[in-house]
């Protein structure tokens, strides 16, 4: 299945998941596991606004990439190798 548009997608938080649950009807069945997989994707994206800042902010980012270990579903993620190659290249130099 397609989807396509000529703008962003600037919807709510449900409409949002009824079209990923259009996409992946598996991996988006309940809408409240969608809020906390949402939620448990907050640190990754303030990690990221940490090291797009001027002049970066690399011990936010590190704080917030270390913040994926207290959460179920990103513990996962923050013990992976791609996690820990960014906390390693965070830690060289800034």
């Amino acid at each position: 299945m397609v989807f396509i548009t000529a703008t962003p997608i600037q919807t709510s938080r449900e409409n949002l998941f009824q079209l990923l649950k259009l996409l992946d009807p598996n991996t988006f069945s309940r809408a409240e596991v969608f809020e906390r997989q949402l939620d448990a994707n907050r640190p990754v994206v303030r990690a990221l606004n940490a090291i797009r800042r001027n002049p970066p902010d690399y011990d936010d980012a590190r704080t917030e990439l270390d913040m994926l270990r207290t959460n179920e579903l990103t513990a996962p993620l923050a013990a992976s190798p791609f996690v820990s190659s960014i906390l390693e290249r965070l830690d060289i130099d800034e």
